[in-house]
């Protein structure tokens, strides 16, 4: 993914946030501040873990509930020194970006997840009623973290198609008013250019039986879903 990209990503959640709007996207994780590098550790791996090789964004210096803060970008090598630590073997590919937005700055963490699984070190192995565990995969399940269970890891190790990379180039949406039976009626036309690139060496296959096309023009119509869908 691009830096403009990741910049974008970031000012959209952003923009959600400040708006009061919820973030839905579960690939997206939110802190107000450096999180305690163990807990971030699981918390990541977690994420990381459940997202199936697709990237994982975590903006740190925004709150739901309070707005954009900011954080000292400073403050990041020494906190992912400490968190890579706490992964057993390998921790994700992380890509940071510091994102100047309403005043203040963000650090945006986009995480490559497609070397999972990720396996973490139990902080307390080895002390007193530490417990016998010494490593874990944890696992992000709604917005907690719980350990693995065996059908998650099959999940993870069997391979599964990603999804392209989808680029709109151009689009085009016209409606037209006709009078039919007493009553007028929309209809619309909407065309759209876009560039797909695999992410595989596989054949990538657009199945037009499940394609479907909805739009919200206005609160008069909602969720439209549109007919007659054609590829060319």
């Amino acid at each position: 993914m691009k830096i403009s990209q990741i910049e974008a990503w970031v000012l959209e959640v952003a923009d959600r946030v400040v708006r009061g709007h919820p973030v839905e996207d579960a690939r997206v994780e939110l802190k107000r501040a450096w999180v305690d590098p163990d807990k971030a550790a699981r918390a990541i791996a977690g994420h990381a873990n459940s997202s199936f090789g697709e990237p994982v964004l975590w903006v740190v210096g925004l709150d739901e509930s309070e707005g954009a803060i900011g954080v000292k970008p400073e403050d990041l090598s020494d906190w992912w020194a400490q968190v890579k630590s706490c992964f057993s073997e390998l921790a994700p590919d992380v890509t940071p970006l510091t994102v100047p937005c309403r005043d203040v700055v963000l650090t945006a963490l986009l995480f490559d997840t497609s070397r999972a699984p990720f396996i973490v070190k139990n902080p307390v192995f080895g002390r007193r009623e530490g417990g016998p565990v010494q490593l874990e995969v944890p696992w992000r399940e709604s917005t907690a973290v719980r350990s693995a269970r065996r059908a998650d890891l099959l999940r993870v190790l069997v391979p599964a198609q990603s999804l392209p990379d989808v680029e709109v180039l151009a689009g085009y949406a016209a409606a037209t008013n006709q009078f039919s039976g007493g009553k007028y009626e929309r209809e619309w036309e909407v065309r759209i250019l876009v560039y797909l690139v695999p992410r595989s060496e596989h054949r990538l296959t657009i199945p037009f039986h499940r394609c479907r096309v909805r739009m919200t023009a206005d609160p008069e119509f909602p969720n439209s879903e549109l007919g007659r869908l054609s590829i060319g």
